[in-house]
């Protein structure tokens, strides 16, 4: 679900001038003025406001945005804001984008309206010349866009629609989604911003990633995946260089190479040359929360993942978990503690309440048909009960 809050925004998005139209008509009936390279104007029918048609809105190549609007008296007045650099490349590029340029002239209407209906012209004033766009009942977000128009036509009417949004000073919270949501719906979702819940694995041997083991399960029907994904971070956002253990490090993290993570971001699908490990990387630019993910220990032990247990510790007696390790055919188990000396509560006896992380597994061959499993195991925190 979408949750929009009307907030103030920076001035940067905040109009800046009101100008009256003369005789109520909007400017999409006069010539387009000089230095603009993308102007939509939409005309709707039927049960509407009047008067139509109206300037939804007009970017200059400058960073200029403009877009009409009715007043008290109903008369149409043009409210100007800046459009920021980031924000001016992107529409740029999408306007010279192949699947844009070559996109038909007219589309027809694919949603229709019962008492209503709008029409969107798009002119973009690119290098390579003027293209014109008409566009019947669009909806940027309608899942069935991409059966219908090019992928970089989308992309730029959703552009055109994030930016109508904010001039007008609001701000639309992107949808926050489970991983396995992510995963099911894919498609749509890729390229779109959303907010996911996921553990972040950075890893010990293997690439860094994300998943939900909770995805895995029959319940989760559908959607059900075992699928891991990859991820970066977004530099311009993040800050140039910054890793992902140093930005865990800060919040307090460094001893938990795994943790829940609320993260914002964008579904990216990887080339064939650039998948080799994934098939799909979540480009992260916001950390929004960050959790341990502690199990309790039942007898099992994973690489990597941090457990908790408690024992009644006996001095000077080798310290142990609370009970071994579940039996395999042919293995015996070991744990080896890499920092036992570092806790002064390990020389008294009492209970204690640890925590702790599988650093590596081991198995090796001693016979034939013997192997003996040892894992290397370094203690978090110890209290005392």
């Amino acid at each position: 679900m979408k949750f929009t809050f009307l907030i103030a925004l920076a001035a940067a998005f905040l109009p800046v001038s009101l100008r009256a139209q003369p005789a109520n008509t909007s400017v999409c009936l006069r010539e387009t003025p000089p230095g603009v390279l993308l102007n939509i104007c939409q005309h709707a029918r039927g049960m509407v406001t009047m008067p139509q048609p109206t300037l939804y809105l007009r970017v200059y190549a400058d960073g200029r945005g403009e877009y009409e609007t009715s007043n008290s008296r109903d008369v149409l007045v043009i409210k100007e804001f800046r459009i920021n650099e980031e924000d001016m490349s992107e529409i740029a590029k999408l306007c010279a984008a192949e699947g844009v340029q070559k996109a038909l002239e007219k589309y027809p209407a694919y949603n229709h309206g019962i008492d209503s209906s709008r029409e969107i012209t798009v002119d973009i004033y690119a290098e390579a010349g003027r293209k014109k766009i008409s566009l019947t009942n669009f909806f940027a977000a309608d899942r069935e866009n991409k059966s219908h128009y090019p992928a970089s036509l989308i992309s730029l009417m959703e552009k055109v629609e994030e930016l109508w949004t904010r001039a007008h000073g609001m701000v639309t919270e992107p949808q926050s989604i489970t991983f396995c949501t992510l995963m099911s719906d894919r498609e749509y979702l890729t390229g779109k911003r959303v907010r996911i819940w996921a553990d972040l694995e950075l890893g010990i041997e293997q690439v860094p990633y994300l998943y939900d083991p909770a995805c895995d399960r029959p319940e989760v029907g559908q959607a059900r995946t075992k699928e891991h994904i990859g991820f970066s971070l977004d530099e311009k956002r993040l800050g140039k260089g910054v890793s992902v253990r140093e930005i865990l490090q800060k919040k307090g993290f460094e001893t938990y190479p795994r943790v829940r993570v609320l993260i914002e971001g964008v579904l990216s699908k990887e080339s064939e040359r650039e998948s080799h490990d994934y098939p799909y990387r979540f480009i992260i630019d916001r950390f929004l929360s960050v959790d341990k993910i502690v199990l309790p220990y039942v007898g099992e032990l994973q690489e990597g993942w941090t457990y908790s247990d408690t024992v009644d510790h006996v001095k000077g007696k080798p310290f142990k978990l609370s009970s071994p390790l579940k039996p395999m055919i042919h293995h015996a188990q070991l744990i080896e503690w890499t920092n036992e000396d570092k806790f002064p509560s390990l020389r008294r006896s009492g209970r204690k309440y640890f925590t702790f992380r599988v650093i590596s597994k081991e198995t090796r061959q001693m016979e034939r048909y013997r192997w003996n499993d040892v894992y290397t195991c370094e203690l978090i925190e110890i209290t005392e009960g």
